[in-house]
């Protein structure tokens, strides 16, 4: 699988990688300045890629390079998942 577009910047090794947990609590922070459907679109997008593109069931990377190459398997930063939900509460109060 290769993920690269034309519009992937190769200049250092992080603008190579998604990181799940930090997309997460991106999502969170849109959320909560009312890009709802914006934050919901983003968790979509990684969850989909995370698990059923790339197949990462119960041991959810910290990032994956350009071509699907992962680091840190069940690393605890996409435990930022729960920011969002957190978020979500929070709206309601």
């Amino acid at each position: 699988m290769n993920l690269q577009h034309t519009f992937l910047d190769l200049e250092c090794f992080q603008s190579r990688e998604v990181w799940t947990g930090t997309t997460y609590a991106i999502a969170a922070a849109m959320y909560q300045l009312g890009l709802k459907k914006e934050a919901f679109a983003t968790v979509k997008g990684i969850f989909e890629m995370t698990y059923h593109e790339l197949g990462y069931w119960f041991q959810t990377p910290e990032a994956w390079d350009d071509v699907g190459r992962f680091r840190s398997l069940s690393y605890m930063r996409p435990l930022s998942i729960w920011v969002i939900h957190w978020a979500i509460e929070r709206m309601k109060e």
